[in-house]
């Protein structure tokens, strides 16, 4: 097992692909990157959206596809840039 304490906007691409992805504090996009590191039939899960109206989504990859499911309303803290 490894870990990892860092700015994980942009995933961790050595170790990728991962089959699932959570994302634990709230941002209005996710970098690409996450998204890149998601291999088919992968899921990632993060809340996602304006700081007052975020919604936790569940990603997977399906035939190449990103397929959405909306699995709520939430409210995290926001995912920072640089903040370690």
């Amino acid at each position: 097992m490894r870990t990892r304490h860092d700015d994980g906007r942009a995933g961790w691409p050595e170790y990728a692909p991962f089959d699932g992805i959570i994302v634990t504090a709230g941002s209005a996009a996710l970098e690409q990157a996450l998204y890149d590191q998601l291999p088919e039939g992968g899921t990632l899960v993060a809340p996602l959206g304006a700081a007052n109206g975020q919604r936790l989504l569940r990603l997977r990859r399906i035939d190449g596809e990103l397929v959405r499911e909306d699995l709520g309303a939430v409210v995290f803290v926001p995912l920072l840039p640089g903040t370690l």
